[in-house]
């Protein structure tokens, strides 16, 4: 995962099915930042997410990220931490 401007890109490599990148728009403040996930993990998390807008939070590449949703006051102590990989 790629951050800086006003986009984030995903990028996928996996020997079996090669490559692939996606964009999406986001709201980004802070200093450019790339940081791996394993993107099972990031799908399983948005699956239950209660809303369709999530907040990440990062400190820095060699950490782990926050997520929450945006919105939903019904949950307001809903949050998972998704660890990078190394």
């Amino acid at each position: 995962m790629a951050l800086g401007g006003p986009m984030v890109k995903f990028s996928v490599q996996t020997p079996d099915l090669g490559e692939a990148t996606e964009e999406l728009p986001v709201e980004y403040t802070g200093d450019p930042l790339e940081i791996g996930f394993n993107a099972q993990y990031i799908l399983e998390l948005l699956r239950y997410m209660p809303t369709d807008e999530v907040k990440m939070s990062f400190k820095a590449p060699e950490r782990a990220a926050t997520m929450e949703p945006v919105g939903n006051e019904d949950t307001p102590d809903y949050m998972c931490l998704v660890m990078r990989v190394a």
